[in-house]
């Protein structure tokens, strides 16, 4: 309410880790407005084109920027609405404390996240607020999260992967314990969150995952392992099962950001996956995924063609970008019946169905 955040309005949340900007993605999301998070580590110019997008794309209104007193030099005062949480202590004060209910409907957007692409420019991609509730109710369930669970918050806000992490464990009674780390440096909170061994549940990617294969991992608490947003090699995969002598999960999240996360999941498995990279395996809750030839029509097991989603997790579409909505976002016959309409994304991935059913 002190930002003047509701439906229809776009609140940029430009914070360092803290307890603090999990309350305000929280107050963003229940007041009806959008969050876009962008990493505290950003360059003042990429940060200002993120500003007049949202500004172009809103009939020119300026955006609510939400952030920190140390961080409110990068932000320019005539692009944002800004509102410097541990300074504006007054407005919060004076708000009342009885709870109100949630602004938000199903299809009200919740988060726009932008990511650079192959041009280098910025594009957001907008999730609806039933996008990320069907993507957390399936974590929830696969990943078996409980009230004695506690997940790192350590990876940078701007990447879809840390999703999981925010809402998982509070919705199934978990912790989320915070690691502030260094702007520009985040990929090296990995390691402390290792010697803290603090957590037992860790979503992370393989590049996270190679920094602490070296490390002494025999008296690590981690019993689960999540991994995303880069191709997994089975030997990383081999050898962390092999460092840690307690019984662990491995889980491999494929997941384009169009389609909210996640939409593919294989557990792995040390004694049957001998191929280069582990498989992306099958698909999640209310997600279709297809392999289709240039004619859009589904090939044999295989046989490589391009991967398409469909489902429940597929995004609005790109910010102010009809012209690339349109492009990736397809409409077409259904190959399953041959006559009814299906919403696809076009991932550009090439894959294949392997003799298991799975994924390649």
């Amino acid at each position: 309410s002190s930002t003047s955040a509701g439906p229809g309005r776009i609140v940029v949340v430009f914070m360092e880790h803290s307890i603090e900007v999990v309350v305000a993605i929280l107050g963003v999301l229940k007041s009806g407005a959008a969050y876009v998070p962008v990493d505290a580590a950003t360059p003042k110019g990429r940060l200002a084109t993120i500003l007049k997008d949202i500004a172009n794309g809103t009939d020119g209104r300026a955006p609510v920027a939400i952030t920190q007193a140390r961080l409110q030099s990068v932000i320019s005062p005539n692009l944002a609405d800004i509102f410097v949480l541990d300074a504006d202590f007054g407005p919060i004060l004076n708000q009342p404390d009885s709870a109100r209910p949630s602004a938000a409907t199903p299809d009200s957007a919740a988060y726009i996240i932008f990511t650079s692409g192959s041009t280098g420019t910025p594009k957001g991609v907008v999730i609806e607020h039933r996008n990320l509730v069907n993507y957390i109710w399936w974590a929830a369930r696969v990943y078996g999260s409980s009230e004695g669970d506690a997940w790192p918050l350590f990876s940078s806000l701007a990447f879809d992967l840390t999703v999981t992490t925010l809402f998982t464990p509070l919705v199934t009674g978990g912790r989320i314990v915070v690691y502030r780390g260094d702007p520009g440096v985040q990929s090296m909170v990995v390691l402390k969150v290792i010697d803290d061994n603090a957590v037992n549940i860790m979503k992370l990617t393989p590049a996270h995952l190679a920094m602490i294969r070296d490390r002494n991992l025999e008296t690590t608490r981690l019993r689960k392992f999540i991994v995303g947003g880069e191709d997994f090699k089975t030997e990383l995969a081999r050898d962390i099962t092999n460092a840690i002598p307690h019984p662990i999960e491995i889980y491999n999240e494929y997941g384009p950001t169009e389609a909210t996360v996640g939409c593919m999941i294989h557990r792995f498995d040390i004694d049957r996956d001998q191929s280069a990279s582990v498989p992306i395996g099958v698909p999640a809750a209310n997600a279709g995924i297809y392999v289709l030839d240039k004619a859009y029509r589904p090939t044999a097991p295989g046989t490589i063609g391009e991967m398409f989603i469909a489902g429940d997790g597929l995004a609005r579409g790109y910010f102010n970008r009809l012209d690339l909505t349109d492009e990736r976002f397809l409409t077409v016959t259904d190959p399953r019946d041959g006559f009814s309409k299906l919403r696809l994304y076009k991932t550009g991935d090439l894959a294949r169905w392997n003799s298991e059913g799975r994924l390649d």
